[in-house]
């Protein structure tokens, strides 16, 4: 994990933050929280074993919950880079530092050059394609933007579907649903 750390800084792509993958918090966090989270929200992972680690891989999950990035930052692969909004990542800078991530400026096309780069190195992103969190508990409207990458790259793209956590007290609809305090929780990774 070192090794693609140390190899993407030489590629040029600023807006990657690989601190937390250098300095160890990334294996401690995970190695810490995963059993406990697992354990605790009784998570089953569908697929999983499905993600191809030597190839071009655009993971698109559904987006119910402010824990959802959590959740995947635990049980995707180590390496999986999450693609966040700057206003996002300031936001939970606290808790951006133990995930590997990039910040984009939904405003800026540079920021989709970056996000190509990764690509092409075949590091595994996660994009949220709603941009926000649902607030119906449909699907909300899918942005345009993994589509292009997918395109410009050749990447695979990969649904996730998360069950589960529209029923925890920090979903987007709360005050629609019942809420639990332990939701059992599904991830579900679909075919390319």
């Amino acid at each position: 994990m070192v090794g693609v750390a140390t190899g993407m800084v030489g590629c040029g792509l600023k807006g990657v933050r690989w601190s937390a993958v250098k300095k160890g918090r990334f294996k401690i966090a995970r190695v810490i929280l995963k059993p406990i989270i697992q354990l605790l929200f009784r998570v089953k992972t569908v697929n999983f074993d499905k993600i191809d680690p030597d190839g071009r891989v655009i993971i698109m999950p559904n987006h119910v919950s402010l824990l959802d990035g959590v959740f995947l930052y635990l049980f995707l692969p180590p390496e999986t880079v999450f693609v966040v909004n700057t206003e996002i990542a300031k936001r939970f800078s606290f808790f951006m530092r133990f995930a590997s991530h990039i910040t984009i400026d939904p405003l800026n096309p540079y920021s989709m050059k970056e996000i190509i780069g990764l690509i092409k190195e075949n590091i595994p992103l996660v994009i949220f394609p709603e941009g926000r969190i649902s607030r119906t508990g449909a699907l909300m409207k899918i942005y345009d933007g993994v589509e292009f990458l997918a395109l410009k790259t050749g990447a695979a793209v990969y649904p996730l579907i998360i069950n589960g956590l529209e029923h925890s007290i920090w979903s987007g609809i709360r005050d629609k649903v019942r809420i639990k305090w332990l939701p059992r929780v599904e991830l579900y990774l679909d075919e390319p």
